[in-house]
């Protein structure tokens, strides 16, 4: 099958979104962690060769384009950094104080490999190379690429991320997706997007916590334009620049 030929259906979109929800609600709590990573993965790889069967077409995954993955970065860095200004100043309005982050040691290599490349591969290839492909060729490209991000934020339901700024990376994942047509370009998005979490996110919450509320807002300001300043960067090359 080739990918041009791959249609997917919204009916057909949810329901398989929806087992893989119901089964990564039911393997969520199986320990050791390196099996729950294991059926997590075998989940996804599952309901991609419901629809799609991509042993068979790998070389898309194999297409790259370099100053796309740069532009696109900008973006992915962009929209990081708005996230960070939402949820400190959320914080700042609820608790007036942000709070250290307990210490919590995740550090270990089974989540680290399955947080940084497993999951981001196999998310890609099923909500992007799967899903998103499947039901543009079917239905318009906006219709298209809204279904499949608010179906990526909905299967990250029972994960401690925000299903708003998930709906919103998976919209920007798409979109580079769509004018792409590259696995490999939104694999290494979502890696860099997981890395920016994994390890910086505790640490930014540390630093806001020993700065004053006036100090807090000075840099939320400074980080807010700066982001929207490389999400403006990011969308206009990507809309000019050939990709291809």
């Amino acid at each position: 099958m080739n990918s041009k030929d791959l249609k997917v259906s919204f009916g057909k979109s949810v329901l398989v979104t929806t087992l893989v929800l119901y089964a990564n609600f039911l393997i969520r709590n199986i320990e050791p962690i390196a099996l729950r990573v294991a059926l997590t993965v075998l989940v996804y790889l599952i309901a991609t060769l419901l629809i799609f069967n991509f042993v068979k077409n790998y070389k898309s995954i194999l297409n790259v384009n370099v100053k796309t993955v740069f532009w696109s970065v900008s973006g992915v860095l962009g929209f990081y950094l708005i996230s960070v200004v939402v949820s400190i100043t959320l914080s700042l309005y609820y608790e007036k104080k942000i709070s250290a982050p307990p210490i919590v040691d995740d550090f270990t290599i089974v989540v680290i490999i399955a947080r940084l490349l497993l999951f981001p591969f196999v998310e890609e290839l099923f909500f992007r190379r799967t899903l998103l492909e499947g039901l543009s060729n079917r239905y318009n490209t906006k219709m298209a690429l809204l279904i499949s991000a608010i179906l990526f934020a909905l299967a990250h339901l029972f994960t401690d991320s925000a299903l708003i700024i998930v709906l919103i990376y998976g919209l920007f994942f798409g979109y580079v997706y769509l004018k792409t047509k590259s696995l490999i370009n939104v694999f290494i998005l979502h890696l860099l997007l997981n890395t920016l979490v994994f390890f910086c996110s505790k640490k930014v919450r540390l630093f806001f916590s020993v700065q004053s509320h006036d100090e807090s807002l000075y840099i939320l300001g400074i980080t807010f334009l700066i982001g929207f300043g490389l999400i403006t960067l990011s969308l206009v090359k990507l809309k000019r620049g050939r990709h291809r």
